[in-house]
This record gives C-alpha cells, structure tokens and sequence, in this order.
C-alpha cells in the first residue's frame, strides 16, 4: 500500500519512466524520483497486491 500511495506522490516521475506508453504525458517539469526508485516502486506495488490475492485465495480455500 505504501508502494502506492508512493507512487501517487510522484506521478510526474511515474509518466516520465513509462513517456510514450498507453497515452501517459510527462509534465514538462523534471520528475522528483529517479528511474530505479519508480520501477522498484512498481515492482514493490505488484508484489504486494499479487501477495494479497495469494493470501485471499488461500484463506478462501482453507
């Protein structure tokens, strides 16, 4: 969740790494975050909600 919530804090940051990606344009300010904080960022967020389902599908089967 923090990954998140991180996340929303630095979109300009997010619209910088994935520029010319599914319609997302990068603010012409420079983003706040490096490209490695905001891919670990993305990457903490996915491994968080894949361990939630995981969790749930597991308690829905015990």
């Amino acid at each position: 969740m923090a990954a998140g919530i991180w996340l929303l804090l630095h979109l300009t940051a997010l619209t910088a790494v994935f520029r010319g990606n599914a319609d997302l344009v990068a603010s012409p300010s420079a983003p706040r975050a490096s490209r490695g904080k905001v891919i670990a960022a993305v990457a903490l967020f996915n491994l968080g909600w894949i361990g939630s389902v995981v969790v749930w599908s597991l308690a829905i089967g015990a």
